[in-house]
C-alpha cells in the first residue's frame, strides 16, 4: 500500500494537470500555502506542534505546485511567430503606450519647471 507521503505527492501532481488543463490560475495555491502558513502559526501557538508541521509541509507543496503552474503560463504566454508584415502584439508590461502617448501629447514644459518670474509674465501678457 501508499504512504501518506506519496498519495499526498499524486495529488498535488493530479491538482498541477487539471489546474494547467482548465488555465486556472495559479495563485490560488498560493494564497493556500500562505493561509496554511497563517493557520499553523496559530496551531503551533496553541500547543498543537504535530498538526503546524503536517500543515507546513502542505503549505510547501502548494508553493511548489504554484511555481510550476505559473512557469508553465509563463510558458503558454510567449508570443508566437507572427506572419510577415504583421504587426507584432504590444507585450503586457511594455513601455510602448506610454512611449506612443507621450509623443501624441508633445513634450511641454511645465508649470513646476518655471521660474516665478516667468509665471508672473505670464499671467501680466494674458
Amino acid at each position: 500500500m501508499l504512504s501518506g507521503d506519496v498519495l499526498t505527492v499524486i495529488a498535488f501532481a493530479i491538482y498541477i494537470v487539471i489546474f494547467a488543463i482548465l488555465r486556472l490560475d495559479a495563485r490560488i495555491g498560493i494564497g493556500a500555502a500562505l493561509a496554511l502558513m497563517v493557520t499553523a502559526a496559530i496551531i503551533l501557538a496553541i500547543g498543537n506542534g504535530d498538526l503546524a508541521n503536517r500543515l507546513v509541509m502542505y503549505a510547501c507543496y502548494f508553493l511548489a505546485s504554484g511555481g510550476v503552474l505559473l512557469l508553465i503560463e509563463h510558458i503558454r504566454g510567449e508570443p508566437k511567430r507572427h506572419e510577415e508584415g504583421k504587426e507584432r502584439p504590444t507585450p503586457r508590461y511594455s513601455k510602448q503606450p506610454f512611449i506612443s502617448n507621450r509623443k501624441r501629447r508633445g513634450h511641454r514644459k511645465s508649470e513646476v519647471h518655471q521660474s516665478p518670474e516667468q509665471v508672473l509674465d505670464k499671467g501680466a501678457r494674458g
